[in-house]
């Protein structure tokens, strides 16, 4: 993809002088200059500069004085808001992620974020579907990793593609650090955000792996630090681009630095290991909505998922967490010889819920033959 720019020339180039810039960046140049006043302004400024260093001052000042001269905020009568004609959202994933959403997965290490991120983005890419959640079309997708190995990156993307429909070309692009020349930029940069512009293209769906490493200022724990950073994301949503944000949990097991990010996001998952996950089990964890906007009911209820990999494709099955909660206790119970209130003290639930639980019979549903399900 040729590098976002914009072109100038001046009496002493007589070859345009080219100067790096984002969509959003030659957006507000095309916006700006439909204005006559505006263009003879910037005409005669760039006309006057005798070097690529005050060229360069004067675009950064341009872009400056129309980006204050546009900050006037627009207010709207509350009936004819009411009735405005607003261009709808499509579902990129139902029943939860639509165009211009701006989300996050979390979880403590190695319990599973790229996997389902990596899932999350294959399913949009394909129209395919991910644990109980179907895409409706196929919509085209960037992934950005920050620190995976490109072999690794290789493999899990291969097993994940192997479970979904087939992908069209241009559906699903990736950036990975151990294909580039240069360390991937820094997204807490103005810079940085310009170069992933760049290569959108027609994404509909952003997905960032991960913050601590693709946003490298500032401290975690400082609401200010992730300000700009939130900017850029809802800059984004108002240009058609949906963000989906990979991120650590802390030692307390909830997301790691300031909660501020969580303001505008539509939906957040934590990703848990249940309370008996053994390491030998490879991926399994409890999936928790903890924030949704417009999900509710059956819907917005936690489960469990596995993954196993079979014949080099990625199966991934689903239970209720009541059902998997239910399998555990029966086998405390039945197998390991444990009595109820032994149970009970090690899930830390009370002895009656241990009792009723160990006579439930749990029922594990197939990813693939999910679609009776109420959502």
């Amino acid at each position: 993809m040729s590098e976002p720019k914009i072109t100038f020339t001046t009496p002493w180039l007589h070859e345009g002088h080219t100067i790096k810039a984002g969509t959003l960046e030659r957006r507000e140049f095309a916006n700006a200059l439909q204005l006559e006043d505006q263009r003879q302004l910037l005409t005669n400024d760039v006309a006057s500069a005798e070097s690529i260093e005050q060229l360069h001052d004067i675009v950064r000042g341009f872009l400056l004085s129309t980006r204050r001269s546009n900050e006037q905020i627009k207010k709207v009568d509350a009936t004819a808001f009411a009735t405005m004609e607003l261009a709808s959202r499509p579902m990129l994933l139902e029943p939860f992620l639509q165009e211009k959403s701006i989300g996050m997965v979390h979880a403590w290490r190695g319990v599973g974020k790229t996997h389902v991120s990596l899932g999350i983005a294959a399913a949009v890419a394909t129209g395919g579907q991910f644990l109980r959640w179907k895409a409706p079309a196929a919509s085209p997708v960037l992934y950005l990793d920050g620190e995976m190995a490109d072999c690794d990156l290789q493999l899990w993307l291969r097993e994940t593609l192997g479970g979904m429909p087939e992908l069209r070309e241009g559906f699903f692009s990736l950036i990975t650090p151990d294909l580039q020349t240069a360390p991937i930029p820094n997204l807490s940069t103005v810079e940085g955000q310009a170069v992933v512009e760049g290569c959108l293209g027609d994404a509909k769906l952003l997905v960032l792996d991960n913050i601590s490493c693709l946003f490298r200022s500032g401290n975690e724990n400082e609401n200010d630090a992730w300000s700009a950073a939130q900017e850029w994301l809802l800059q984004l949503r108002r240009n058609g681009v949906g963000t989906l944000l990979v991120h650590h949990d802390g030692k307390m097991r909830v997301q790691r630095g300031t909660s501020k990010r969580e303001d505008p996001m539509n939906y957040v998952i934590q990703l848990k290991h249940p309370a008996d996950y053994n390491a030998e089990e490879g991926l399994r964890a409890e999936v928790h909505f903890t924030k949704a906007r417009r999900l509710h009911g059956a819907a917005a209820r936690p489960f469990e998922a596995k993954m196993e990999v079979r014949e080099g494709k990625a199966v991934w099955t689903t239970r209720d967490l009541n059902d998997a909660l239910a399998e555990t206790v029966r086998t405390m119970h039945e197998q390991e010889s444990m009595s109820i209130r032994e149970i009970a003290k090690v899930l830390d639930i009370s002895r009656a819920k241990a009792h009723r639980l160990s006579k439930t019979v749990p029922e594990r549903v197939s990813a693939a033959d999910s679609s009776d399900l109420p959502f």
